[in-house]
């Protein structure tokens, strides 16, 4: 008889034990999910920030010279920004630049760049993707 109780002991802490990982291991990969959501919502201010600087220098840019930048290098050459950012979401500067005709005077237009987005395939948490902001 004691051999059996014993081993009703053994199993039960057996499942306790086991219990136990179980919910240690889902805490786990819990925080995880939490750390990486946390990390990309950090970074949103930041490409906000960035898409507003490079689109601030973009217009600065194209008021001073008369002509629209050609590539973004020429925001740094010109004194515009003091270096391309990376993104923060790529971690690598690899905006994609948006060419278009502005119209400057009366009758001219000149293409260039009018615009500059993320090179992001990401999107929100409300779904927007990141290359649309």
């Amino acid at each position: 008889m004691k051999a059996q109780g014993n081993s009703k002991k053994r199993t039960a802490i057996g499942m306790l034990a086991l219990t136990t990982l179980f919910f240690i291991l889902v805490v786990i990969v819990q925080s995880r999910a939490v750390c990486r959501y946390t990390v990309r919502q950090a970074r949103e201010p930041v490409l906000k920030q960035d898409l507003q600087e490079m689109r601030r220098a973009i217009d600065e840019y194209t008021l001073k010279n008369e002509r629209p930048p050609q590539s973004l290098n020429d925001l740094v050459d010109g004194n515009f920004l003091r270096a391309i950012p990376a993104d923060p979401i790529t971690l690598k500067a690899d905006w994609v630049a948006k060419f278009d005709d502005v119209k400057l005077a009366a009758k001219r237009r000149v293409n260039g760049i009018v615009d500059v987005r993320s090179n992001s395939g990401g999107s929100n948490a409300h779904g927007e993707p990141y290359n649309s902001w």
